[in-house]
């Protein structure tokens, strides 16, 4: 759960008219990254959740992958895009310091800046990469679903060895 102040209160706040809506977008981004899944992560049978309309969760198998997450967040100064340790201090920090010798790795993997730290004043820890905020039409959502790919596919075998899967 991110901060009420790093969210913005509704779609519109940030969203103009050339952007599509967080429904189409959340659709079109769930679709996308089905399909360049990794196929060990598919067996884990992922749910999507798009409970805020700000915010695409993806948890992989609840029972065995407790208190992480993938997660897409559009906030009001960037777009997040990340997977969350939501535990125990503890716990959060030593799941998000495994991917701490990754950083350069998955940087190159991804084609962007990956970094990790902590997700607000909780106690919760992420591993994440940003983008700049702008109105997301169909460029972007492309974009965003093979950068995400690449993050997801780099980090899942780290994250897998993890859990012990």
């Amino acid at each position: 759960m991110m901060s009420s102040t790093s969210e913005p209160t509704s779609p519109s706040s940030h969203l103009n008219s050339a952007s599509e809506s967080y429904d189409v977008i959340y659709e079109q981004m769930k679709a996308g990254l089905v399909k360049r899944f990794p196929p060990a992560l598919i067996r884990l049978k992922p749910e999507f959740e798009h409970s805020a309309p700000n915010r695409i969760r993806i948890y992989l198998d609840r029972d065995r992958i407790k208190g992480t997450h993938y997660q897409i967040t559009f906030r009001r100064e960037y777009y997040e895009f990340a997977l969350h340790f939501e535990s125990s201090r503890e716990m959060s920090l030593k799941r998000r310091q495994a991917f701490d010798p990754h950083l350069d790795e998955l940087t190159k993997q991804v084609g962007i800046l990956v970094r990790s730290g902590p997700v607000e004043n909780r106690g919760w820890m992420r591993v994440w990469y940003e983008q700049n905020r702008e109105p997301i039409g169909q460029d972007q959502i492309k974009l965003y679903i093979d950068q995400y790919s690449r993050f997801i596919a780099a980090t899942f075998p780290i994250l897998a060895k993890l859990y012990g899967l």
